[in-house]
């Protein structure tokens, strides 16, 4: 009788278990931070042997390290502590905006190694430009940490369209971009290839804020940031929501007002109109143009009572309350975290807000919904994008550890 052919299939499940594990236990550490070998047993549901041996191969690339703490007096030998290795391994986060880009050296753990902002000339907002000077600006905090720090990717924050898939900007209207391949461009200028995930600012944002910010553990949560535009990032069963294209979350664009303005994408009345900062700093009746310092006098004002800006806050805030009503009565979530300006606007529009969320939500809605500020604040985009380029990592880890990359290597070129 001859042998049964195999195909060698049970050997590549084999495999890919392996590496959804190791993944598993990677993003635990990660999100959670140090816990001990039995802890991980407990929350993968992997045997003591399978933690053991795969902490010994993640501890080998250097994405962990292990300490045996001193025993506490009970029985048995101490089980060994697995720690996130953040000096030995990393992202770069980016977050590009109209006049100003931050860059961020995060590692695994989340914890920032390093954090440089710089401001930018608007006229340098050519996507070529732009690529070229974030090149630069990476290699110069690169240069920063230690040159063995292996770098798994780069997570960048766009104000904008983006799909993800192949890092294309579709639309960015504050930065007067449409269809641009920015992924490639930045890839361009780099001399070592790394990967590179680019996302929408305010999705970034939800994962940063649920994962190490006002909404950890909180599965169901929308994060709203108004700048002059409006974002919004859905986070939906733990999960970011995406949309058919990667293009969900676009609230700043509902319409609100039947007969209001003409909006940036040609609609007319949509919600970031009423309450984007352009719109508040009008509300308030300065006779000067828009800036971001404006923006910040406001705020100082509000904080010292000054009536007519309270009483612009007050408009505000209605607004707010007129497009969140929609949103939570579409998407049930658990939390609302305000970023961008309206995260210190808060406690001058959250009355009027509230007023409008009691009169157009169902009770049975609104009262297991709750409002907050961001934790993160003016970091939130940031973290999140070291958080997306963490993702990217855990989901092809063996390919990841092979295209690491040490510190030394990423160098930019202007070609």
């Amino acid at each position: 009788m001859s042998k049964p052919k195999t195909t060698g299939k049970s050997g590549l499940r084999s495999e890919l278990v392996r590496h959804n594990n190791l993944s598993a236990i990677l993003k635990l550490v990660h999100i959670k931070g140090p816990l001990t070998r039995s802890e991980i047993v407990d929350q993968t549901g992997l045997s003591r042997n399978t933690v053991g041996m795969l902490v010994g191969e993640l501890t080998t690339n250097e994405l962990v390290s292990e300490y045996v703490v001193e025993s506490n007096g009970s029985r048995g030998r101490p089980s060994p502590t697995v720690h996130p290795a953040h000096q030995s391994s990393a992202v770069i986060g980016v977050e590009i905006l109209v006049d100003s880009i931050a860059v961020a050296v995060v590692g695994i753990g989340g914890e920032a190694i390093k954090l440089r902002h710089t401001t930018r000339d608007r006229n340098r907002n050519h996507p070529e430009l732009v690529a070229t000077d974030l090149a630069k600006f990476i290699e110069s905090i690169i240069n920063e940490i230690p040159s063995k720090t292996h770098i798994y990717g780069i997570g960048i924050a766009v104000p904008g369209l983006v799909e993800p898939e192949n890092n294309v900007i579709l639309a960015g209207p504050n930065l007067g971009w449409e269809n641009v391949p920015f992924g490639q461009l930045l890839h361009e200028k780099l001399s070592a290839s790394t990967a590179i995930s680019i996302r929408n600012e305010a999705d970034l944002g939800a994962l940063a804020e649920q994962r190490r910010g006002a909404a950890t553990g909180i599965n169901n949560i929308l994060f709203v940031s108004a700048d002059i535009g409006i974002g919004g990032g859905i986070i939906s069963d733990g999960t970011l929501l995406s949309g058919t294209r990667g293009l969900a979350g676009e609230v700043g664009h509902l319409p609100v007002e039947q007969k209001g303005r003409t909006c940036r994408c040609g609609a007319i009345g949509c919600w970031e109109t009423v309450i984007g900062s352009e719109a508040l700093i009008e509300r308030i009746g300065s006779d000067q143009p828009f800036t971001y310092q404006a923006v910040a006098d406001s705020l100082t004002n509000a904080a010292q009572g000054d009536d007519k800006t309270l009483k612009a806050y007050e408009v505000h805030g209605h607004w707010l309350g007129v497009g969140l009503a929609g949103i939570i009565s579409v998407l049930n979530p658990q939390m609302i975290i305000l970023g961008g300006f309206l995260g210190p606007a808060y406690p001058y529009v959250i009355n009027a807000l509230y007023a409008e969320l009691n009169q157009r939500v169902m009770p049975a809605i609104i009262e297991n919904c709750e409002v907050v500020p961001s934790e993160l604040r003016d970091k939130a985009q940031l973290q999140g994008a070291a958080e997306f380029a963490w993702d990217h990592a855990f989901a092809t880890l063996p390919q990841a550890i092979d295209a690491r990359i040490s510190a030394s290597e990423l160098q930019a070129t202007d070609r």
